[in-house]
């Protein structure tokens, strides 16, 4: 038998070697399990390294290709604006084809004109078709005698054929050019199978005292349609040398206008008058070779702008406007031409141009046309000219009460700003001013005695010298009395 004490010691001692051997084995498990997760976690590192690589490569490449298309886009953005200036570079030297629209006048293009003769100068734009005057005085000094904003475009001309009126600046449409000529500048402005429009401006001497001052404006319309059609013409002048003067505008007939204003008649208005100290310009509206105006308006840029084309005026209205405010500017409207097809027809005026130190001289060069016989250049002979004594009343701080003005008469269809009565040979005629009754403060019976003043100077077989001093110190004396 077996001894059971050896027996329970043999089976400690298997136990005991089994418990050493499972601790070692759980140990060296645990071990391996430790070397695993470690192993795993090497390669999981690896593994985000080779990830972070990777993205790295494809946010390069990303980017790259990014800026690729960025610099694609860019490089074919620039070599439109390049193509796009390239075109409009080669426009504005290619000449405007004129051979069919205007004949014996050389080349126009769209370039700038820019032409200084002796005392004038010109910008004429032929790209646009719209054009600035300066008057140049002694010292050199270019003063603009046109608004120069929107690129001179408020002054501007207009043509109307039959019912349909065509803005020449506007461009839609219309084949514009300018080109430079030994003294002066032209620009054409032509409507495709409607009419060719050429404006010749001129610089001459007002007589044989003096260098260039006087424009010359010829405007030319050719029909170039198929039908006879009744052409007119409108050229508005932006004037702003006399807006901060106190005076905008001084008549022919001596009187000052600061309001609104409509002329039917050149005949006593004979010229408008736009200026400051420094510089100024006289426009002959009647006499020479000039063709009158239909119409003469006096009002804010914007009213001569509407699309109404003999404008609609206020009697009264300051030269204000919803958009600006003390604009005011020069609108003619020339009596309607009928032209055949293919003809021609001109109408002409002048501009007058003085600086410091020179009197008006307007009517000294329209007796000097009619010594020469008429319009010739080379009758012009342009000779130095010394300084000349301005009018004293164009410095004169108190000018609407100082100048001297004529009677209003037929030709005025809208009476403003007339100031103090003129004094003349009517001031020795006497005159009750209690005896006015007050129907006679209106305006039919001050059209009365305009229309009997106008028929007494027409016919002489009637005129009474006493009877006609009579009616225009009573119409001063009504005019006074209304402006109390």
């Amino acid at each position: 038998m077996i001894n059971k004490k050896a027996l329970v010691i043999f089976i400690v001692m298997i136990f005991s070697v089994f418990t050493v051997f499972g601790k070692e084995t759980k140990k060296s498990s645990k071990a391996k399990q430790k070397e695993q997760k470690q192993k795993i976690e090497q390669v999981e590192q690896v593994e985000q390294i080779k990830q972070v690589e990777q993205n790295s490569k494809e946010n390069k490449k990303l980017s790259k290709s990014k800026q690729k298309k960025a610099d694609k886009k860019k490089k074919k953005k620039k070599k439109k604006l390049e193509k796009e200036a390239a075109k409009k570079a080669k426009e504005e030297e290619s000449p405007v084809k004129v051979i069919a629209m205007v004949s014996d006048e050389g080349v126009f293009s769209r370039k700038n004109v820019v032409k200084k003769v002796d005392n004038i100068k010109m910008l004429l734009k032929g790209n646009i078709g719209s054009f600035q005057l300066y008057a140049v005085d002694t010292q050199g000094n270019e003063i603009p005698v046109l608004a120069g904003y929107d690129e001179f475009t408020s002054s501007f001309l207009s043509l109307r054929v039959d019912k349909k009126e065509y803005h020449l600046s506007d461009k839609i449409g219309i084949i514009i050019g300018a080109r430079e000529k030994e003294n002066g500048g032209q620009l054409v402005y032509v409507v495709q199978d409607v009419a060719r429009v050429l404006v010749d401006f001129t610089c001459v001497p007002a007589t044989s005292e003096y260098s260039a001052n006087v424009l010359r404006v010829d405007i030319s319309v050719e029909n170039k349609g198929k039908e006879v059609k009744n052409f007119g013409i409108k050229n508005v002048l932006d004037t702003y040398l006399g807006e901060h003067e106190g005076c905008h505008f001084r008549a022919g007939n001596g009187i000052i206008h600061n309001t609104e204003v409509q002329y039917r008649k050149m005949s006593r208005v004979k010229w408008i008058y736009s200026g400051n100290s420094k510089a100024g310009m006289q426009v002959l509206l009647q006499g020479a070779d000039i063709i009158s105006p239909e119409v003469l308006s006096l009002s804010n840029k914007d009213v001569l702008s509407l699309p109404a084309w003999v404008p609609d005026l206020v009697e009264g209205r300051p030269f204000d406007s919803v958009f600006s405010y003390n604009n005011s500017a020069i609108g003619m409207n020339w009596e309607k031409l009928r032209i055949k097809p293919n003809e021609e027809k001109k109408i002409t005026y002048y501009i007058v141009f003085t600086t410091k130190n020179q009197d008006l001289i307007g009517d000294e060069f329209l007796k000097y046309f009619g010594q020469i016989g008429g319009y010739n250049p080379d009758a012009f002979e342009k000779v130095s000219t010394g300084e000349r004594k301005i009018s004293d009343w164009i410095d004169d701080d108190d000018i609407a009460t100082n100048v001297k003005q004529s009677k209003p008469k037929k030709d005025v269809e809208v009476i403003s700003s007339i100031e103090k009565p003129e004094v003349n040979e009517t001031q020795n005629v006497e005159f009750d001013v209690n005896s006015i009754e007050k129907e006679k403060l209106n305006y039919e019976y001050i059209q009365q005695l305009i229309d009997k003043i106008n028929k007494l100077e027409a016919d002489d077989s009637e005129i009474s010298r006493n009877e006609l001093l009579m009616l225009n110190t009573e119409l001063d004396v009504i005019l006074e009395k209304l402006r109390q």
